[in-house]
Formats: C-alpha cells, sequence, structure tokens
C-alpha cells in the first residue's frame, strides 16, 4: 500500500485558527495525544543509505504499533511504501528486534491531532526540538501518485498554508539539527 504525505511547517500560534479551518472542510478530530517513536538500526544495512525505516510508535492512549517505511518513491512530498501492525506484547516484540540484531537508534516525541474525512488524514504535530507542522496524507488507491499529490496541495491550499513542502522525515531533521 501507498502512503501519499506532505509536510509543511506552520506557525505554532496559529493552531486555533487551523483547526476552526479544518473542521469547517468536513474533518473530525480522530486522534489526540502524545506519541513517542523509537527508530531501530539494522544488523546487517544502513537504513540512512537504503531510505527505509523500521518504527515502533507508543501513543498515550496505550496503543502500539510497529512500521516498516519504504524508500522514498518520486520526487515530491512523502511516497513511500507503509507497513503497519498493531502490537499487544511490547515486551516480547523488544525481545524479538534485540534477537534479531535491531538496537535503538533515535526517539522522536511529539504531540499530535488528527482529523480525518473520506481516506484523507490532516495531522498537526508540535515536535520536540523541532516545532510545528502539518501533515496531509492520503492512502493511493483510487487516484494515481500525481491526482494524490494534487488533491494534497489543493487541501494545503484551501488551508492558506503555502510554503515549501518537506519531504524529509521528522527522525531525519532531528538528526540533521543535531549535527549542526
Amino acid at each position: 500500500m501507498l502512503e501519499v504525505e506532505v509536510k509543511k511547517r506552520i506557525n505554532c500560534e496559529d493552531l486555533e485558527r487551523l483547526r476552526e479551518h479544518i473542521k469547517n472542510l468536513g474533518y473530525t478530530l480522530s486522534y489526540k495525544g502524545v506519541e513517542t517513536d523509537i527508530y531501530y538500526s539494522h544488523p546487517c544495512r544502513d537504513f540512512k543509505h537504503t531510505d527505509e525505516a523500521l518504527r515502533v510508535r507508543f501513543k498515550d492512549n496505550g496503543e502500539c504499533e510497529l512500521t516498516y517505511k519504504g524508500p522514498k518513491i518520486g520526487g515530491v512530498g512523502k511516497v513511500r511504501e507503509e507497513l503497519t501492525v498493531k502490537i499487544l506484547d511490547v515486551k516480547t516484540l523488544t525481545l524479538i528486534l534485540e534477537r534479531l540484531g535491531f538496537r535503538e537508534f533515535a526517539k522522536v516525541k511529539k504531540v499530535r491531532e488528527t482529523y480525518a474525512k473520506d481516506g484523507t488524514l490532516i495531522s498537526i504535530d508540535n515536535v520536540e526540538g523541532l516545532g510545528c507542522f502539518m501533515e496531509i496524507e492520503s492512502i493511493c488507491i483510487n487516484r494515481d501518485v500525481d491526482s494524490t499529490l494534487r488533491f494534497i496541495e489543493e487541501l494545503f491550499n484551501r488551508l492558506n498554508i503555502r510554503g515549501p513542502s518537506i519531504r524529509k522525515s521528522y527522525l531525519e531533521l532531528l538528526l540533521e539539527k543535531d549535527r549542526s
């Protein structure tokens, strides 16, 4: 399954206006909480070079999921294969990953609000150490990637969010910030 996602930086002081605008477009709040993402390194290959990621996400509502993200496809936004499973036994998952040689590499923590409508998600994220962003994502099923990207960009325009899209993940942005 291909996930098509576009991310843009937003003003943290403009969140109330954005929330209202999102609701006026017919989107409803589907999740609000703190997410902590633990990224793992592979014992035999460098995910930085292969542009892959293995992540365990912990939500403050007790949910946990394991996600594999494939390499980015194309040059606009983030289009990539994403496979996710819910995890019921975190301790055993951690032991399995450790036994296979995976090691915790980095942590990303954010406060996230997600709004949903017709298979499209709009997330407002306040990422620890980075600030505020909006991500709009859609699973590419009934549309091709280009028309999905056009739909997402039009949605940003309707929300009056301009500026360049950010192709890098929060992990990449944090690692880049730490190097400077």
